[in-house]
């Protein structure tokens, strides 16, 4: 079943899930227009919201990053939501923000180990250019993360590298978690979003 933007509500300032502090309603859904399942990539959307959004101390926008930014393996990055704990476990209340600190995964490495124990050909990649794998065994997103953010803090200032996008399960050996690579649709985000100075 797909919604509208009248049935979504982005929540702003708050460390638990529930709690209306500050909901701001959507006017727009933009998908990918080449998105329509997320193995095959374009895994994004963006959101027109009806009103600006009031930035303060505990409300800041994150950065885009610059196309040049390949984010390379080991790079430590942050992965928020409030998807399940653990594999077919939900976030129990008071529903707080979880965070957790994921290492980037070289794209080649992710794949072959997304191809250990399947019986597609090594030839058939599973994951795409447009993928960024983080994550290791015990660290991960989860079912109820995706849309999420994957920041990484680049000399000081902190970027969204990728989107939540899939896995296979939640923190389980050999599967890192596969983001949408944020540096791969920046000329689409910029058709909607000004870029700044």
């Amino acid at each position: 079943e797909v919604h509208g933007p009248s049935y979504f509500r982005v929540q702003l300032r708050e460390q638990h899930l529930y709690y209306q502090d500050q909901l701001l309603p959507i006017s727009r859904i933009i998908p990918h227009p080449n998105y329509y399942s997320v193995e095959n990539g374009a895994d994004i959307a963006l959101l027109e919201l009806d009103e600006p959004v009031s930035i303060s101390c505990h409300v800041q926008p994150v950065t885009l990053p610059p196309e040049s930014e390949t984010f390379p393996p080991g790079t430590q990055c942050w992965v928020t939501g409030w998807g399940n704990v653990d594999n077919g476990r939900r976030l129990p209340p008071p529903f707080p923000l979880k965070q957790v600190k994921v290492p980037v995964v070289e794209n080649s490495v992710c794949d072959r180990k997304y191809h250990s124990g399947l019986s597609t050909g090594d030839n058939v990649p599973i994951v795409q250019e447009d993928n960024l794998c983080a994550g290791d065994s015990g660290r991960d997103s989860c079912q109820g993360d995706s849309g999420g953010p994957l920041v990484c803090k680049v000399n000081g200032t902190w970027l969204q590298a990728g989107v939540v996008s899939w896995g296979d399960g939640c923190a389980k050996p050999n599967r890192p978690g596969i983001y949408t690579r944020v540096t791969s649709y920046l000329d689409w985000i910029h058709q909607y979003v000004p870029q700044g100075p």
